[in-house]
């Protein structure tokens, strides 16, 4: 959801836990899930102030095209791939592809 929102123009604020670190960076505001009070600062602030929405408008679209559908489908379908080779070697050989 953080991807899409950041794709639609949306400031993002997102959990500092799980993966949304590493998709957010520097595009969102990071706070910690157990702490309300700095959630709500946080929400305030953007409402408050337009320059941050802008600013966090404008890295969070930046920060959505550097993923892409069609490179994750391509990544899990080549694990998916190494996966269920039992001949590796001749996997690589054939571009990932077992006949």
């Amino acid at each position: 959801p953080v991807l899409e929102a950041m794709d639609l123009g949306c400031p993002v604020l997102a959990a500092d836990n799980t993966a949304l670190p590493e998709t957010v960076d520097d595009a969102g505001i990071l706070l910690p899930p157990d702490d309300p009070a700095r959630w709500a600062e946080a929400m305030t602030s953007l409402m408050v102030d337009a320059g941050l929405r802008a600013d966090l408008v404008e890295r969070g679209a930046a920060r959505a095209t550097a993923f892409r559908w069609e490179d994750s489908a391509t990544a899990l379908a080549r694990t998916y791939h190494r996966a269920l080779d039992p001949d590796p070697d001749r996997s690589d050989e054939q571009g990932g592809r077992s006949s």
